[in-house]
């Protein structure tokens, strides 16, 4: 492992010196698999219209534009720099999508005026029961969060928000310290309702770093069947914020 590391970070420093583009390639290549890794963890909070294709084309992009601007001599990771070009590069390329076509928006109208409706009955919104009246199927109701929370990726950019389109942590420090306080408690409220196996699903993926696919095979689940219990677990985050 030692012997590797030392290989690429010669190969880091002979491309710092020579910018060579046999050496960007390689590098290029070499890194391929940070582009599957975001754009799986991607995929999960974008409507089913969204073409892998095309995510992996900018992935593609941002991946080139890292390796021809990282700098070895900063001490910063390559992963760590990369991903966040090629996440912004993603990200750019939702913002040309119009995720929330006609259809799509005015069933997420029926979806949040129905969640208000709940609300002001002190009855919290369930995505079942929320799909039921809003007159939609509950994969359609999942599909339009999707689309939703795709929308606000591309509306926010990388630096505002995080892979679920809430809040990332730059984006609340306007915030007091105590409206911080309440929100990371509510956070932490709503971690505490999941069930074990929405649990372990967290644990897995936000922390562990599988992908849906990866932890439909740990847990014995369709991916179908984890990416529904992932976009329900976001609502629901959503709609308690």
């Amino acid at each position: 492992m030692k012997k590797e590391e030392s290989a690429l970070d010669g190969l880091w420093a002979e491309y710092a010196r020579t910018r060579s583009s046999e050496l960007r390639d390689r590098l290029f290549l070499h890194n391929l698999e940070l582009i599957h890794q975001e754009v799986g963890r991607m995929l999960v909070h974008v409507p089913s219209s969204v073409e892998k294709g095309d995510l992996e084309s900018a992935a593609a992009a941002g991946l080139l534009g890292a390796v021809e601007r990282y700098e070895p001599s900063t001490g910063v990771p390559f992963a760590a720099f990369a991903l966040k070009r090629i996440r912004g590069a993603i990200v750019d390329e939702l913002r040309k999508m119009d995720l929330l076509g006609r259809d799509t928006r005015q069933r997420l109208v029926r979806i949040r005026r129905v969640e208000q409706e709940l609300k002001a009955k002190g009855v919290e919104p369930e995505g079942e029961e929320i799909a039921r009246l809003a007159g939609i199927s509950h994969e359609e109701y999942l599909n339009v969060e999707r689309a939703y929370h795709a929308s606000r990726l591309g509306r926010m950019g990388p630096e505002e928000s995080d892979e679920d389109g809430l809040p990332a942590a730059a984006a609340l420090e306007d915030e007091t310290p105590a409206e911080q306080a309440e929100k990371a408690d509510l956070v932490n409220k709503v971690l505490e309702e999941l069930s074990r196996r929405e649990q372990l699903l967290v644990t897995l993926h936000y922390y562990e770093g599988l992908t849906l696919r990866e932890i439909s095979r740990v847990m014995g689940l369709s991916e179908g069947r984890i990416s529904q219990m992932h976009a329900e677990m976001v609502a629901r985050l959503r709609r308690r914020l």
